[in-house]
């Protein structure tokens, strides 16, 4: 479907970006540190199943849909 390919190619957010719309969708009954490792294991659950893939150093990373390239491909 090439309306789902446009939005995958399209979509992409920072961490903080991440951080900002998941922190608010927690329960108030989890603390910072736990609403933090929340959002750390849900990004990476997501990253393995290829649901989502990091670009560029971790600092300043950009998250998007899909899978990533393969090493030594662009």
């Amino acid at each position: 479907d090439g309306s789902a390919d446009s939005l995958q190619a399209a979509w992409q957010a920072t961490r903080k970006d991440m951080d900002d719309l998941l922190l608010a969708k927690l329960p108030d009954v989890l603390d910072a540190a736990q609403k933090a490792h929340k959002i750390r294991n849900l990004l990476q659950a997501m990253r393995r199943d290829d649901l989502i893939h990091r670009t560029g150093p971790k600092a300043t990373a950009i998250w998007r849909l899909g899978a990533g390239q393969p090493s030594g491909q662009s």
